[in-house]
Formats: structure tokens, C-alpha cells, sequence
């Protein structure tokens, strides 16, 4: 196996060609700069974290569980699993498609069971109707009030813009890929497994209207009407339920691509080129979803 630098896949055979009487135990790549030890370089696809399902050769189901779990701790994801770990494109890629289904399928049950449970204390009589949790699950995604033909929110819309165009951004900061050379396969593993949490965070926004309409019909059956709902909780859902999830998303963003940055990468200003890159995305979609959706659509949302 030849050896390469992990950050810019520069060839490093002639460097270790060149050892005469004596084996370095640390380098420099020429190319990108990188500090490197050498033996990081010629272990390869067999070395990885305890917890990583790109590297897994047995328990891969108890793997990729713990993989999906791992990636809600960005500083100790990225602090395990470095640049010298092989690179495995559809191992990554599976697991965060599993991800998804998994958060998928939560957020189906949640929306099936609350009005299901939401019925039985409400109603007065033992029969009910599987219609409404039926249709609260089959396209949990959705919204009513959202614009047709998607049914999605414009501000999920441009959350799931500026989840992609993060790695994109990365390409216009001088200081970071440009000059550092960084390998696209890097770019592609820190996007795909940044995307369980941020569906996560946005199913808190359908979780959280789904608990407020059950809310009213508690309050209804406790007090007879919706007064305190209407006086005490009303104006708090309004305003924090749409931004909240845009919130945790951002905040996440940020935690993640610094950590990313800073120790996979080994680059110096981790959390100015992190904030460099979700503004700059955040920007694009925007713009990108004023153009595709419209104005006034995402603006009545974001």
C-alpha cells in the first residue's frame, strides 16, 4: 500500500523511498502542509473507532446504531474518527440513509400514536376513527397549512438547501480547501453523517404542532375550554415552534463543521471557517428559495 496524505492525497512514496539508515516517526506533507506520523499512514482500513460502522468487520447492526448516536456528540465524533481512517463511500453513505429512516419512521409513529391517544381521552365513547392518525403518519413530512404542490414548509426548504451547500461554501474560503487541498471524500463523509440530526431537529417542528393540537383537546377535556391555552401557550408556540427548529439546526451546523474543521481536519481558525460557511450557505439558500418558492412564501416562514 502506498502511502498518501490523509488531507490532500498527495503520494508520499518517494518520501518513504528516500529513507536511507534511519525511519522517521513523523512527517510534513509537501503539498498541504499536514503533520502526519507514519505509522497513522500504514495501518490503514483496518484501523478505525470501536464505535465506527465504516470500519466494522463484525456487529455491524450494533455499529451503525452507535454511529448514528455518535454523531449527535460532533467534538467526540470527530475527535475519534480521523483523516487516517479509510475512507469507506457506501458504508457512510448507508448509514446515514439509515438514519434517515430511522428518524423517519419515529417521527411516523409519534404523529400515529398522539392522535390515536388524543382520541381515546377525548371522546366519550370507546369508538373512534383510525383516519386522523392514518393520515398524520402516512406523510409525516408535511403540513397543512404549507404551501401545495410539496406540502413542505419553505423555511424546511431552505434548511435542507443549506444543509448541502455547507460543503459547497467550503470551496470559496481561501484559507481552507483552496490552500489546504482538502480531498473531496472528507467533504462527503462530514455532510452525509451531519444529516440525521438536522431531520431530527426539523421533525421537531411537525412533533411539536402535533402535541399543541393535542394540547387543546386535554385542556378542553380538564377545563371546558381552550382559555388558558389561548392566553398562556398560544403566543409562546407561535414564535418558538417555527424558529426553534431552525435554531437547533444552526447551532448544531456550527457545533459540527468546527469540530470537523478543527480536529479532522487539523486546520487553525476552526470556528471562524464554520461560521464563514453556514453564513454563506444559509445566504445561497435563501437567495435559492426566493427564487424557486417566492418571496412571500418564505418569507411568512422564516
Amino acid at each position: 500500500m502506498s502511502p498518501t496524505c490523509p488531507r490532500c492525497g498527495y503520494d508520499l512514496t518517494g518520501v518513504a523511498s528516500s529513507w536511507t539508515n534511519r525511519c522517521p516517526l513523523t512527517g510534513t506533507c509537501s503539498e498541504c502542509g499536514l503533520e502526519f506520523t507514519w505509522r497513522d499512514l500504514w495501518r490503514g482500513e483496518a484501523w478505525g473507532p470501536a464505535w465506527s460502522f465504516e470500519h466494522a468487520v463484525r456487529h455491524r447492526a450494533r455499529r451503525l446504531f452507535c454511529t448514528i448516536l455518535m454523531t449527535f456528540r460532533p467534538r467526540r465524533f470527530w475527535s475519534s474518527l480521523r483523516m487516517e481512517h479509510w475512507t469507506n463511500t457506501p458504508r457512510f453513505l448507508f448509514a446515514a440513509c439509515a438514519g434517515l429512516v430511522l428518524v423517519t419512521l419515529t417521527l411516523m409513529g409519534f404523529l400515529f400514536v398522539i392522535p390515536l391517544l388524543d382520541q381515546l381521552w377525548y371522546a366519550n365513547t370507546p369508538f373512534f376513527s383510525w383516519r386522523k392518525p392514518i393520515e398524520s403518519a402516512v406523510l409525516p413530512w408535511t403540513f397543512t397549512d404549507a404551501p401545495p404542490p410539496l406540502g413542505v414548509r419553505p423555511s424546511t426548504i431552505v434548511a435542507v438547501f443549506a444543509t448541502f451547500l455547507i460543503p459547497a461554501s467550503f470551496v470559496v474560503l481561501p484559507t481552507s480547501l483552496r490552500r489546504a487541498k482538502v480531498i473531496s471524500d472528507h467533504l462527503w463523509r462530514a455532510l452525509a453523517y451531519s444529516l440525521v440530526p438536522v431531520a431530527l431537529y426539523l421533525a421537531i417542528e411537525k412533533a411539536g404542532g402535533t402535541l399543541a393540537e393535542s394540547a387543546t383537546s386535554i385542556e378542553y377535556k380538564w377545563f371546558g375550554s381552550h382559555i388558558l391555552w389561548q392566553t398562556v401557550f398560544a403566543r409562546w408556540y407561535r414564535l418558538a415552534l417555527p424558529f426553534a427548529p431552525i435554531t437547533l439546526v444552526v447551532l448544531y451546523q456550527f457545533l459540527w463543521w468546527s469540530a470537523f474543521t478543527g480536529h479532522y481536519l487539523r486546520l487553525p481558525h476552526a470556528r471562524s471557517v464554520a461560521a464563514a460557511m453556514i453564513v454563506i450557505a444559509w445566504g445561497l439558500s435563501l437567495l435559492l428559495g426566493l427564487f424557486l418558492i417566492g418571496t412571500d412564501l418564505v418569507m411568512s416562514t422564516v
